[in-house]
């Protein structure tokens, strides 16, 4: 069905269309239409972007907006992203664009129109030009030139702050002794870069839920920070954009090209693809700097998060020697990366049998995984001692307790893996937190078959990771949840375990 088809499904607001449910399912069908021609033919369907600009840019709701901006972010742009080869990424260059120029000429688009004609860009053959030369770019930074503060965009989702922005944090540290640092994101960083006077945050919202425009806003936030601060550092500053989803992927200016520096993480000639996120942003601060070095991912939590966890610990180990494993069951809200509850509660029967065992397990975030963390510890509670309680909350876990649900905050958690002897969780920000800390890991790898999103995505640190490989794309749909189970146990047996705290 062409665009014609699609567009005569789509009703207007004007004529009454409020059914976020309709919107959503139109949507999905324009986005996977787009990527059904481009991945069988070629095709660049420019009425299907247009398609789902004006949907997700329609309503003065936010809520309504949303349906059609996940799907042309999450089926179109990800999906390109993620394949990490070059052709793609120039067609992401070009759907950008697309999407940039027609928000650009709606009202609410006019600040963004007028940034970007600052930077002499009018249209989108000059954001693609301009992207393009920015993706490909090779600079090697004059290591005379001042610089007394360097700023850093965050690449928004948290497992790729860790095994990304705290590399570049140890690296510029050893650059820019004297230099301040600025990371522009979310304020959760907080809790995992508690790095005192080194490190400032300066909170940068960036909404993954939302209309196309809204997603906007963050630039024009940074674009407004840069503006303030950079003239109190007399122009001695320094920009570091690490493919940040911030500037789209290095599709939206930051500032004048001798000030600002692009990290790649994309290119699909690194080391014919076997390199982690970590490794490649080693390399690209040698080659940037010219100064050889290599930083492993960190974190660096705070001193209370850390007292009260080793309090967990020294309270579970006083009833003898166990083997603490802590597990995060979340998935950022990508179901493709789940396995389901079937699978998780054999998981945890599973440990259990083992009576050296014990659960540390986070309840996770909102009220989806909440009631997920709850039906897993109705089922081992049929047969071994449970608690639920919140971070801190010590006192009243019974001696002998397996398994312990924890409702805790990102930096709490990583305390308590902090403590483990391993972690166990699908692919998410707390294997590279659990990587980061030094503890085992066994990460759960599902939703890709794609071997070099998960060579660059798998923990990565001076500790043993490993992970299951489990092929959710192809095959008849059902599971061996017990086989799955069996390969998690023997690898966790692999690892060994930390020395705990």
């Amino acid at each position: 069905m062409k665009d014609v088809g699609y567009r005569g499904q789509w009703v207007s607001p004007v004529e009454g269309e409020r059914d976020k449910k309709k919107i959503l399912r139109l949507a999905r069908k324009v986005a996977h239409g787009f990527m059904n021609r481009y991945l069988q033919r070629g095709e660049y369907e420019s009425d299907y972007i247009d398609l789902l600009c004006e949907m997700g840019t329609a309503f003065s709701e936010a809520a309504l907006n949303e349906p059609a901006s996940s799907a042309l972010f999450e089926i179109i742009v990800e999906q390109l992203c993620d394949e990490f080869e070059q052709r793609h990424l120039e067609t992401y260059n070009k759907v950008m664009a697309q999407v940039v120029g027609y928000c650009c000429g709606r009202e609410p688009g006019r600040q963004m129109a007028e940034r970007l004609r600052q930077f002499g860009i009018e249209g989108a053959e000059d954001i693609i030009s301009r992207a393009s030369a920015v993706q490909q770019r090779s600079v090697r930074w004059d290591s005379s030139r001042p610089v007394e503060r360097v700023y850093i965009l965050s690449r928004v989702t948290i497992g790729a702050d860790v095994a990304i922005v705290s590399v570049l944090l140890q690296r510029l540290w050893d650059l820019f002794a004297g230099a301040q640092i600025v990371i522009l994101g979310d304020e959760k960083l907080k809790e995992i870069f508690d790095c005192g006077s080194k490190v400032r945050v300066r909170v940068i919202n960036y909404p993954r839920r939302s209309g196309i425009l809204d997603r906007f806003e963050s630039w024009l936030a940074v674009m407004k920070i840069l503006d303030e601060d950079g003239r109190t550092a007399g122009g001695n500053f320094l920009v570091i954009d690490p493919d940040s989803r911030i500037s789209q992927l290095g599709v939206l200016p930051l500032e004048r090209m001798d000030r600002c520096l692009f990290l790649n993480t994309r290119r699909d000639d690194v080391e014919d693809g076997k390199w982690s996120m970590a490794q490649i942003t080693n390399r690209w601060v040698d080659e940037t700097f010219g100064e050889s070095g290599f930083r492993y991912p960190r974190v660096w939590l705070s001193g209370d998060a850390m007292r009260t966890g080793r309090a967990l610990m020294r309270k579970i180990r006083q009833d003898g020697p166990h083997r603490i494993t802590a597990i995060n069951l979340g998935v950022g809200g990508n179901r493709s990366k789940r396995l389901g509850a079937e699978f998780e509660k054999r998981l945890l029967l599973e440990l259990l049998a083992n009576p050296e065992t014990v659960i540390v397990l986070d309840e996770g975030f909102g009220s989806r995984e909440h009631l997920t963390s709850s039906k897993l510890l109705a089922a081992a509670g049929r047969e071994h001692s449970t608690a639920q309680v919140r971070f801190g909350e010590w006192a009243g876990i019974a001696r002998g307790t397996r398994v312990i649900a924890v409702r805790c905050g990102i930096g709490e958690m990583a305390a308590l893996i902090a403590g483990s002897d391993d972690y166990i969780g699908y692919d998410s920000a707390f294997q590279h937190i659990a990587a980061a800390l030094r503890v085992p890991s066994v990460t759960v790898f599902a939703g890709t078959n794609n071997p070099r999103f998960i060579r660059r995505w798998s923990a990565y640190g001076d500790t043993a990771s490993r992970i299951v490989h489990v092929n959710t794309l192809s095959g008849s749909g059902k599971r061996d949840y017990e086989q799955i189970v069996e390969r998690v146990v023997h690898e966790r047996a692999s690892i060994g375990r930390a020395t705990g705290v």
